[in-house]
């Protein structure tokens, strides 16, 4: 069956199968499409319409409000869907399609590229987002859902488990992920961003202000954190990652090689340093803080709390204060204006130095003794040597 164009169909029309619409065909309310039924350009479904399986629609199609959609219908491109569409499973989407708000997608949706999402829309399991997708506010993703590249996510967007983001996302503020997220490279995180359980950071990944990571989340290379940052409890940073001012660590944060921690940062307890870490200033660390070999630790730096261990070759700079029970390992090199506490156990190559300075103060004395003691007959000496000149000056007067 082939309907012409211009053809308007009244309220509760049902369409059987194979049946093609021509262009600027209107639908009214409540019209039922069967399977195999083909739309031209320019159709206007209106509301509560139900499109059922294997349904083609053309260029420049409108959907009304409360429209359903089937599995395996096929959008073309600038499609646009009004509010309240409900959308199958196996839907796919062409080019420029713009979906309204409160838009509900079933699993295994494929929308292509230059999609726009309104607000609130939600999207099912193991949906697959192509190039340049819009996310609108308040946008829900299901568990499985894969973003592609240059992605933009708006306000308020909420994404589930096993999410895969893919290179060049942008995140927006108030962006809350769920566990399992994996980050591909260059993704930007805007400020009020939190990351759930799990979640793995590619390289060349920038975080925002304000952003909260949860616990076992994985810093890839290259990372950038940024101010008032807070690292949720066994967070693992890569190598060369930067932390930002006024970052917040979490316990047991494993930091890579080559990390470098901007001024005022915090480490919490049972923080693990690697080597060629380096520690800018103002920088405290808490208690149980390892310090692996080749840190540098910067001015000002407090070394808080009880049992902290520096490991070999660690430099510490000037005004560096340690405290209590803090176990220096071989090969630690103390700065000018040092100031050591109670309790402080040096390695043991650093015992030997002291005992060798010890043994030079000792030898030092001796000669101190030994110089005294020839000064002493010598004078002795001399007053022997006057007392004679004396005696025989006497002699020769008499």
């Amino acid at each position: 069956m082939v309907l012409g164009s211009k053809v308007a169909l009244g309220p509760e029309v049902a369409l059987g199968p194979k049946v093609a619409l021509g262009p600027e065909v209107a639908l009214g309310p409540k019209v039922a499409l069967g399977p195999e039924v083909t739309l031209d350009p320019k159709v206007a479904l209106g509301p509560k319409v139900a499109l059922g399986p294997k349904v083609a629609l053309g260029p420049e199609v409108a959907l009304g409000p409360e429209v359903a959609l089937g599995p395996k219908v096929a959008l073309g491109p600038e499609v646009t869907l009004g509010p309240k569409v409900a959308i199958g499973p196996e839907v796919a989407f062409g080019p420029k399609v713009a979906l309204g708000s409160k838009v509900a997608l079933g699993p295994e949706v494929a929308l292509g590229p230059e999609v726009a999402l309104g607000p609130k829309v939600a999207l099912g399991p193991e949906v697959a987002l192509g190039p340049e997708v819009a996310l609108g506010p308040k946008v829900a993703l299901g568990p499985k859902v894969a973003l592609g590249p240059k992605v933009a996510l708006g306000p308020e967007v909420a994404l589930g488990p096993e999410v895969a983001l893919g290179p060049k996302v942008a995140l927006g503020p108030e962006v809350t992920l769920g566990p399992k997220v994996a980050i591909g490279p260059e993704v930007a995180f805007g400020p009020k961003v939190a990351l759930g359980s799990k979640v793995a950071l590619g390289p060349e990944v920038a975080l925002g202000p304000e952003v909260a990571l949860g616990p076992e989340v994985a810093l890839g290379p290259k990372v950038a954190l940024g101010p008032e940052v807070a690292l949720g409890p066994k967070v693992a940073l890569g190598p060369k990652v930067a932390l930002g001012p006024k970052v917040a660590l979490g316990p047991k944060v494993a930091l890579g090689p080559e990390v470098a921690l901007g001024p005022e940062v915090a480490l919490g307890p049972e923080v693990a340093l690697g080597q060629k870490v380096a520690l800018g200033p103002e920088v405290a660390l808490g208690p149980k803080v390892a310090l692996g070999p080749k840190v540098a630790l910067g001015p000002e730096v407090a070394l808080g709390g009880p049992k902290v261990a520096l490991g070999p070759k660690v430099a510490l700079g000037p005004k560096v204060a340690l405290g209590p029970k803090v176990a220096l390992g071989p090969e630690v090199a103390l700065g000018p204006e040092v100031a050591l506490g109670p309790e402080v156990a040096l390695g043991q190559k650093k015992w030997l130095l002291v005992q060798k300075w010890l043994l030079v103060q000792k030898w030092l004395l001796v000669q101190k003794w030994l110089l005294v003691q020839k000064w002493l007959l010598v004078q002795k000496w001399l007053l022997v040597q006057k007392w004679l000149l004396v005696q025989k000056w006497l002699l020769v007067q008499k």
